[in-house]
């Protein structure tokens, strides 16, 4: 699939059409396009399957943590997608526990 049809009903529509012309009329053209794929971009993420989103910044966080203290790469898959980051916490997460208790 390289195009997706978007649904606006008639009014959506003409407002879109004033506001091409506005941006049209102001040379604001690039700043009107980097708006809208920044909106398209954040919508593209939400539309991904959970596990092909980014991982959350405490994920990132936790599995750092688990890395450094037991001395683990955290391979560029779990760093990428959140699936695989999981993965990683929950295959090392007792054995980081462990080891912090030990201390």
């Amino acid at each position: 699939m390289t195009t997706v049809d978007i649904p606006l009903d008639e009014s959506a529509l003409e407002t879109w059409q004033i506001q091409l012309a506005r941006a049209d009329e102001l040379d604001a053209i690039g700043t009107l396009q980097r708006r809208l794929a920044a909106l398209v971009a954040a919508g593209i993420s939400e539309c991904l399957d959970p596990d092909l989103r980014p991982p959350s910044e405490a994920q990132i966080n936790y599995a750092t943590a688990i890395a450094r203290e037991l001395n683990i790469p955290i391979s560029g898959e779990a760093l990428r997608y959140r699936g695989p980051m999981a993965d990683f916490i929950s295959r090392f997460v007792e054995q980081f526990k462990q080891r912090r208790a030990q201390r």
